[in-house]
């Protein structure tokens, strides 16, 4: 036990020798006691004590007069430290700083409260919790917790505190689940498996990277290119020339989206879209800000502004539901077969409320919206359509984009 026991750091007499001297004596009362020392004998605990003050304290030890009866009980010794490191306190100046005492701004509430209530301690005032009540209702930074603990009639210390560490903590939780009006960039989701994908390679009929003998999501799909079965247009062969144009173009775009029919029959209702990753909406990206700065667009969509953050980056982006209820637009939502999967996730599924058209202008540009209408198709060198689809869970929209 006595090994488990810290002896308290030598005494320092600098400017601050109350403070130092108050806490040496606690802390060496309390390692008396741990240790098992207090029933031992005077000199002991005498000898004990001149060992650890360090070497100012036992010079300072040596100043002092002692009678005979004095130099050999340690209470005696105490008391002289005691008198010496702790003079007569100025009340009025002691409680001038107490009454000082005001909440920075940014400073938690429990550390304001325990500077409060280390500062009463030298004011000898007779009931030391109602005035570090009426402190708090006078100082705190909070201007509305301020008029609310004054609106209560019988404020006690206790119902004080709870209040003020309760209004913290959800204004803390409101500050979390705010979000600027915008779009808000996306960051692709690292894996978190802990196992190395060793044995996955690209497939050469879907593009995708998996396990050899794993079920490959084109077959059974026809290709869009060429219309054969059991693979996809990323990796069709039928026409080299435009392979190799695809190929350049997909160099350029940052946004890959695989669209595959539920089934290769051309009446399917169904749509589903296979993302090479599913991506988490960060709207203060740390990772982006520390590596590169955050590239942002003013865009007018009908009367308002929408301040968009671009992520060239990105595979998708997103748009809250809630801007598209704040805009008012006669625009309508209508409904949308396709449902979004993340391959390697089969369970993950995104199911999207909607798709809406939108007319955008941005540096004094306008999109031209067809109506023979492609998702994503560039129309002109000044701007391009977008197809928007409007999630219901997390209310976000899912736009495909091209450059």
């Amino acid at each position: 036990m006595e090994n488990l026991c810290r002896p308290p750091e030598p005494l320092t007499l600098d400017e601050n020798i109350a403070a130092n001297w108050k806490r040496f004596s606690q802390k060496f009362e309390l390692f008396l006691t741990a240790t098992g020392l207090l029933d031992k004998p005077e000199a002991q605990k005498i000898a004990v004590f001149l060992n650890l003050v360090g070497d100012e304290g036992l010079d300072l030890h040596n100043s002092f007069t002692y009678t005979e009866e004095e130099e050999k009980k340690l209470e005696s010794i105490i008391k002289k430290f005691e008198d010496y490191c702790s003079p007569t306190a100025n009340l009025i100046f002691e409680r001038f700083k107490f009454n000082s005492v005001m909440q920075a701004e940014g400073q938690t509430f429990d550390n304001f409260l325990t500077v409060l209530r280390k500062a009463v301690k030298t004011t000898s005032y007779q009931d030391q919790d109602e005035m570090v009540k009426d402190r708090i209702v006078m100082s705190i930074w909070d201007k509305n917790t301020q008029e609310k603990l004054l609106r209560e009639p019988k404020l006690t210390l206790t119902k004080a505190i709870e209040f003020c560490r309760a209004v913290e903590v959800s204004k803390s939780q409101s500050k979390a689940l705010q979000s600027k009006l915008g779009v808000n960039a996306l960051r692709s989701k690292p894996s978190t498996s802990a196992t190395p994908n060793l044995n996955q390679s690209s497939c050469h009929i879907c593009g995708y990277k998996h396990k050899k003998n794993a079920n490959c999501p084109a077959i059974g799909k026809s290709c869009a290119k060429c219309q054969k079965p059991n693979h996809f247009a990323a990796v069709c062969k039928h026409d080299e020339k435009k392979k190799e144009k695809n190929r350049s173009c997909k160099q350029k775009n940052v946004h890959l989206v695989e669209k595959e029919d539920n089934s290769s029959d051309s009446d399917s209702v169904c749509d589903v879209h296979f993302l090479s990753s599913i991506n988490v909406i960060d709207s203060v990206d740390s990772t982006c800000r520390k590596s590169e700065s955050v590239w942002k667009q003013k865009i007018n969509i009908g009367h308002s502004h929408v301040e968009f953050k671009l992520d060239t980056g990105a595979e998708v982006s997103v748009l809250p539901y809630y801007v598209l209820k704040y805009l008012k637009l006669d625009n309508k939502l209508k409904r949308t077969s396709v449902t979004l999967l993340s391959y390697g996730s089969p369970d993950f599924k995104i199911k999207p409320c909607g798709e809406i058209k939108l007319l955008c202008k941005a540096n004094k540009f306008y999109n031209h919206v067809q109506k023979k209408w492609e998702p994503g198709q560039i129309v002109s060198q000044h701007g391009t359509t977008r197809s928007y689809m409007v999630l219901n869970e997390n209310g976000d929209t899912v736009r495909r984009n091209t450059e």
